[in-house]
């Protein structure tokens, strides 16, 4: 009996090794697994916050959904997918390490800003790179550019600028501002706390589709013209289209638009007479290849006191724009890519914009104009004896002979065309 009890106890302890080497197999093998899933989730915890620091600082911008990321961390790898939820950017990765995967999924809180209708119009003139002042040129308010540039502003010994000069953000006053005869500039200066980006103003895209004008007694088939030595009305219930409008010497065109936006599409647009709009709503002009105003014509320029807001004309051309002598336009005036030269004794009241490099050169003797010149990519040139009150944006202005620009005290101001398009901001939220 003995014996049998022997062996009995001896399969008893082997068994029981066996188990407990079997459990210490398995706990080896568990701990090995979960160390693969710790290395493999903290791999893709990694490369997602990574990708969400990147976009978050505005190195990764993402304009198309799903987006994917694939790379490497060590020997781990990771494959990360990019959708959009409401407001979130959902940023969910993969890391993979020997051939064991696990997944976090980090959530970006996406905010975007208000487009920005309004731009800063504190100053006279501000240019981006240069400011010239020639003979006895003037400048009545402050000026700036974004220039750090040394000699970017220059005065010669008989200009003036009665205002603050300021130079772009980093730069030196006494090395940007540069004074006839090396002389020291005295006046007030300036450093810009960071560079000014004034958007480039966008055109319009011009309607399509109008019905053409109806005839009528200075309408035929598609084209308005207005005799020399007569006066017309016309009342536009709707929008339309025309081959070309022109208004003849001493003549005059009374247009009625009620309360209402009213458009007219044309391939020209020439003016040797008088245009008024009746009404307290707008009318747009636009003109797709000749725009003349030529000439002692007077667009809209019947009021007093002056309503620029009347009129819009947009365009399209690529031939140099001439206002003659005396012509008067009171309205907003905007080019796609056309020189511009204002020569004579004209007068001009409203905003000039231009989304054009081409040069803008006013040569006027006795020309008074009361407007805001809106061309941040091209060259402003003021001489004679021309008074512009109000304020300039431009890429580089120079002023000569007797010119002069007072500032006309605008503050933040709505431009048509001019937009600061509002930022998109990412900030990290919640991982899941």
């Amino acid at each position: 009996m003995v014996l049998p009890t022997v062996i009995i106890i001896g399969a008893i302890v082997i068994m029981t090794g066996v188990v407990l080497l079997s459990t210490g197999v398995v706990d080896v093998k568990g701990g090995l697994f979960v160390e693969r899933n710790a290395q493999a989730y903290q791999t893709a915890k990694s490369a997602a916050d990574s990708l969400g620091t990147q976009i978050v600082d505005g190195d990764v911008e993402l304009t198309t959904f799903p987006a994917n990321f694939t790379g490497s961390l060590g020997d781990s790898t990771y494959d990360i997918t990019v959708t959009k939820s409401g407001n979130f950017l959902v940023l969910e990765s993969t890391g993979q390490y020997d051939n064991v995967s696990e997944t976090a999924t980090l959530y970006v809180e996406e905010s975007i800003q208000t487009d920005q209708t309004e731009i800063p119009l504190d100053m006279a003139v501000f240019s981006d790179t240069m400011i010239t002042l020639i003979g006895g040129a003037s400048i009545e308010g402050s000026v700036g550019t974004n220039s750090t540039t040394d000699e970017q502003i220059s005065l010669s010994n008989n200009s003036t600028i009665t205002g603050t000069v300021w130079v772009g953000a980093g730069g030196d006053p006494e090395n940007v501002i540069k004074l006839g005869g090396n002389k020291e500039y005295e006046g007030p200066t300036g450093v810009l706390p960071e560079p000014r980006d004034y958007p480039t103003p966008s055109m319009p895209e011009a309607p399509e589709g109008l019905t053409v004008m109806p005839n009528g007694p200075i309408v035929s088939n598609g084209v308005l013209s207005v005799p020399n030595n007569s006066i017309h009305t016309i009342t536009l219930d709707d929008s339309y289209s025309l081959t070309s409008m022109s208004i003849g010497n001493g003549s005059t065109l009374t247009i009625n638009i009620g309360s209402n936006t009213r458009e007219i599409r044309m391939g020209s647009f020439v003016t040797n007479g008088t245009l008024i709009i009746n009404g307290t709503g707008t009318l747009k002009l636009y003109v797709d290849n000749t725009l003349n105003l030529n000439s002692s014509s007077e667009t809209n320029w019947n009021n007093d006191p002056k309503e620029p807001e009347k009129l819009e004309i947009y365009y399209y051309g690529s031939s140099k724009l001439t206002i003659n002598a005396t012509t008067k336009f009171c309205g907003h005036l905007q080019v796609n890519n056309a020189e511009m030269d204002l020569n004579g004794s004209g007068n001009l009241t409203g905003t000039i914009v231009s989304s054009s490099t081409k040069n803008i050169k006013f040569s006027g003797n006795n020309s008074s104009m009361d407007l805001i010149l809106y061309a941040p990519l091209a060259e402003i040139e003021l001489t004679g004896t021309a008074q512009l009150k109000g304020a300039v944006v431009a890429d580089t202005v120079k002023i000569g002979g007797g010119g002069t620009i007072i500032y006309g005290g605008y503050g933040n101001t709505s431009i048509p065309g001019v937009i600061i398009e509002g930022e998109t901001n990412y900030v990290k939220g919640y991982w899941k």
